[in-house]
């Protein structure tokens, strides 16, 4: 995306604690920044990486997403856009449809995807 934009991509990494951090070497102070994300779900990650921008100087300006299907629970507080929009429907486990409820539970998100 920063090549198609003309400017530089920074990245995070996740730290031992659970936070973000910005990769070694790089630095933000003082830049506007633009955060993109693949898929949103919480949008946890992505606050973290707003986070560790601000923590290192640099202002976050608004959020890009291609999928957004966080139901309305990604709440930041700059401005954002998505590419796409999913409303998915989530149950509570004591409310689930006999068809869901035969299915095994498996890890949230797409870390495992395909495992």
């Amino acid at each position: 995306m920063a090549g198609q934009l003309g400017t530089l991509a920074y990245l995070t990494e996740k730290t031992a604690d659970g936070g973000m951090e910005l990769r070694r070497g790089l630095d933000v102070k003082g830049k506007r920044v633009l955060l993109i994300e693949d898929i949103v779900t919480t949008g946890g990650s992505i606050i973290k990486a707003a986070e560790a921008v601000r923590a290192a100087g640099g202002e976050v300006v608004a959020f890009a997403i291609l999928v957004d299907r966080s139901s309305g629970r990604f709440k930041p507080d700059a401005p954002f856009e998505a590419l796409i929009t999913l409303e998915i429907e989530s149950f509570q486990p004591d409310n689930l449809p006999d068809w869901l409820a035969k299915i095994p539970i498996r890890e949230p998100g797409s870390k495992h995807a395909g495992n």
